[in-house]
Formats: structure tokens, C-alpha cells, sequence
């Protein structure tokens, strides 16, 4: 098909998370705007999160993760600057490793624990037969 040349050699390749680390954040805590480029994809995992928002304000950021539009002037092109996600317990969320992100700070006394990584398509290993 079309595509064939493109995609040639995928079978080969698998994904690989190539970098991990976990952060425990306390009131106040917060990551500036960054990005995790080289890598392909990128994810965080909340363990323990959904406390560190505010309770009465949903439009309150504070504690949120906020991804930031790649559009250079993106109202221009009427999509919103950014968007914002409450972190939940147990919620995954996967996205692209150039993508420009960061964590509002922490409002609350409870601890925010989430588990982050990274992840590649890497060629696949392969198993040297014992001799």
C-alpha cells in the first residue's frame, strides 16, 4: 500500500519506557512549563492526587496539570491556549513528549505522589539462543 515504505521495519520496533521517576509534592509544590523532547511519549500516573485540588472552585487551577497549546497565537485559530485536567486516583494520562506542560501549585495539605515516565520506540530485543 501507500504507506508501506513508511512503516516498513515497525514490526521490529516495540515501546519502551527509558526513563521513570516518582514525586511526592507537598503544599506549594509545582513544576514549571517544560517538556520531555527527545522522548516520543510521555506519562504521569497519579497514585495519590485528586485531594490536591480545590473542592468549591473547579475553574481554580491549583493542583491541575495544564498542557499548553503547540499554535503559535492559538485563539487566532479558535482553540484554547491551553487545557487543564484534575488529577483523579489512578488516572493515567499519556501524550506526546514534545508537548509543553506543567503542574499549578499545590493549594492543599495532602500530598500530591504521582509516578512519571518516559517512553521510546526502540528496535526489539532479541534473545541470543543459549548454547
Amino acid at each position: 500500500g501507500a504507506l508501506h515504505d513508511l512503516y516498513q521495519g515497525w514490526r521490529d520496533t516495540e515501546p519502551r519506557i527509558v526513563d521513570c521517576w516518582s514525586v511526592i509534592g507537598c503544599r506549594g509544590a509545582w513544576h514549571t512549563a517544560h517538556q520531555h523532547y527527545p522522548r516520543l511519549w510521555s506519562g504521569v500516573f497519579y497514585v495519590s492526587a485528586e485531594r490536591c485540588v480545590s473542592a468549591t472552585d473547579p475553574t481554580d487551577r491549583g493542583g491541575k496539570v495544564e498542557f499548553l497549546n503547540p499554535i503559535s497565537v492559538p485563539m487566532a485559530f479558535f482553540t484554547p491556549p491551553s487545557i487543564s485536567y484534575n488529577p483523579r486516583d489512578g488516572l493515567l494520562l499519556l501524550f506526546p513528549g514534545a508537548l509543553l506542560h506543567m503542574v499549578h501549585p499545590n493549594p492543599t495539605d495532602e500530598e500530591r505522589v504521582i509516578m512519571s515516565f518516559n517512553i521510546d520506540v526502540v528496535q526489539k530485543s532479541r534473545a541470543v539462543p543459549s548454547t
